[in-house]
């Protein structure tokens, strides 16, 4: 069993492992501060095996206390605006796309019948990874290669087991889980497909770091295609925010400050700044 952070531990300690999500996503790396309420948050979703969650007692530096925009401001920003109502028109052209390629038809339908939460958390990366194209101000046609990658990010999953556990996993819990294949296998599906590159780029490195702590080949951000990087962040943010089951979420303002702890470690700075641009309506 674990050993739980005692009444005389820093308040801030650092983490001693990377902890994925149960379906791959890396949302505490290691290194980054962990606050107690942080920690208490963790257990409180039911997402956290005690015993995967181990701490250092060396004191982290402190994390900053910034001014974060309200739950409220951030939803008004992401449904009221221009910027979404254009994300959504490009997000249903890249869905026009997969309903007109009769390769992924198939596989469409096998992942999203068998894991139906996986049809709701792609649009929703989709819809919050054009956004953050749109707002990076690239051009129309690699926004909507953008939304076609976010879309069908985790196609590879139609192909491998259903994960039924929900912890928080460590890369140990990883090592031989059909979990850490799917990029893999979803970027060659897409080849087949005939999409464009980047689209199976975005398949094959959304589980990748800035830093090089990803999955399945840990490239670092010079070796991996931006758009990949965009859908990442978009991926990592709607995993941490999006209520699935029975797990608890963070409220949008507290994913997005332990998000913040990564900014230039793991998520890449210039499209981190775009997410958070987008969220504050500026």
């Amino acid at each position: 069993m674990l050993n739980t952070l005692s009444n005389t531990s820093p308040e801030i300690q650092t983490m001693q492992t990377d902890l994925y999500d149960e379906n791959g996503i890396l949302l505490i790396a290691k290194g980054m501060p962990v606050t107690k309420d942080l920690y208490e948050k963790l257990l409180a979703r039911k997402i956290a095996r005690p015993a995967k969650l181990p701490v250092m007692d060396k004191p982290a530096v402190p994390v900053e206390n910034e001014a974060a925009p309200s739950d409220h401001q951030i939803h008004h920003y992401l449904i009221n605006t221009d910027l979404f109502a254009a994300a959504a028109r490009i997000t249903q052209q890249a869905i026009d796309t997969v309903k007109t390629n009769f390769y992924l038809q198939t596989h469409v339908k096998d992942v999203f019948l068998n894991q139906p939460w996986v049809y709701d958390h792609s649009v929703n990366v989709a819809q919050l990874a054009t956004q953050i194209a749109l707002t990076l101000t690239m051009p129309e046609d690699d926004v909507l290669l953008v939304s076609q990658g976010a879309l069908l990010h985790d196609i590879g999953r139609s192909v491998t087991e259903n994960a039924t556990t929900s912890f928080v996993l460590t890369n140990d819990d990883l090592i031989g889980s059909s979990v850490k294949h799917h990029p893999t296998i979803g970027s060659s599906l897409l080849k087949k497909a005939g999409l464009p590159e980047s689209v199976s780029l975005v398949a094959l490195q959304h589980h990748e770091r800035y830093s090089g702590r990803g999955y399945p080949r840990g490239l670092t951000h010079d070796a991996t295609h931006l758009h990949a990087q965009i859908v990442m962040l978009a991926d990592v943010f709607e995993a941490l925010t999006t209520r699935r089951l029975k797990n608890k979420t963070f409220e949008i303002a507290e994913g997005l400050a332990v998000m913040k702890r990564g900014r230039g470690t793991d998520y890449n700075p210039v499209v981190f700044d775009a997410l958070l641009k987008m969220l504050q309506g500026h």
